[in-house]
């Protein structure tokens, strides 16, 4: 008797790790991590708005010259000599955004959401093509690290810090659009249905490392804001020398060639 062959094979399922490790080209697993971890940078710009806003711990004095812990609204009160801790050094802290000066943090507020409006406007009336889309895209990542930079040199200047938050939401908008974007440009197939899961899993791995790191530092804006303009800069600066896998062989070609001619 005739073994009957079954017209087609059943495939292989594949988890997400394992497309990428096995269907990836090492071009494409370096574009799939960078690009990855700079969208998850940007994420973090919105989540970190507590972190930079988190109100410091206030001391009023009772009884005996002991003091406790209270909140903003008796602290304020002119009568009760008080302090602030120096525990969590935030924005907050820093600029004193809080009793009369509480004004001042919901006008940072505004214009960060101002900045974030100016960058969807821009996202959707400014063509970027998509051989330029990484270019765009690191260029971003070095503003947005420049941002923070300039709040890690003048953490006690309102206007500046207002500006470079502005900057920030603004880069924010534009750049967690271009992640995905340059995903289904320059990738197809099961590879990019994966790195799309991976940009997923990759914001909320750094949200939980983020949390973690500010926990560890106090919420501190100084070195909050060096830490992630050093990283970014670093992500940004290596997408910006990224060259696919067209470019790499049109630059071979161009070698050989002017080799033959010599």
């Amino acid at each position: 008797m005739e073994k009957l062959v079954p017209s087609q094979t059943k495939k292989e399922k594949k988890s997400i790790f394992q497309i990428f490790y096995y269907n990836s080209t090492p071009n494409e697993k370096k574009l799939i991590i960078s690009a990855s971890l700079l969208c998850a940078c940007f994420s973090l710009g919105i989540i970190g708005l507590p972190i930079w806003f988190k109100q410091p711990e206030f001391h009023c004095n009772i009884i005996n010259s002991n003091s406790k812990i209270c909140d903003e609204s008796e602290y304020c009160l002119k009568y009760n000599p008080s302090n602030i801790s120096q525990k969590f050094q935030s924005l907050s802290y820093e600029l004193h955004l809080f009793c009369e000066r509480q004004y001042k943090k919901r006008m940072m507020l505004t214009l960060i959401f101002l900045g974030g409006l100016i960058g969807c406007l821009v996202n959707i009336s400014v063509h970027i093509k998509s051989e330029r889309r990484i270019t765009a895209f690191s260029i971003l990542g070095i503003i947005y690290s420049l941002a923070h930079f300039g709040i890690f040199l003048f953490t006690d200047n309102e206007l500046v810090v207002s500006f470079c938050l502005m900057l920030i939401a603004f880069t924010i908008m534009i750049g967690n659009s271009y992640g995905f974007t340059i995903i289904n440009e320059y990738l197809s197939g099961d590879v990019a249905k994966a790195s799309t899961i991976f940009f997923t899993l990759s914001r909320g791995a750094m949200g939980i490392v983020f949390a973690f790191f500010c926990y560890m530092i106090n919420s501190s804006a100084k070195i909050l804001s060096l830490v992630m303009g050093v990283g970014v800069f670093c992500l940004s600066a290596f997408l910006l020398n990224y060259k696919n896998e067209k470019g790499i062989k049109d630059v071979m070609r161009k070698r050989v060639f002017i080799f033959h001619e010599i």
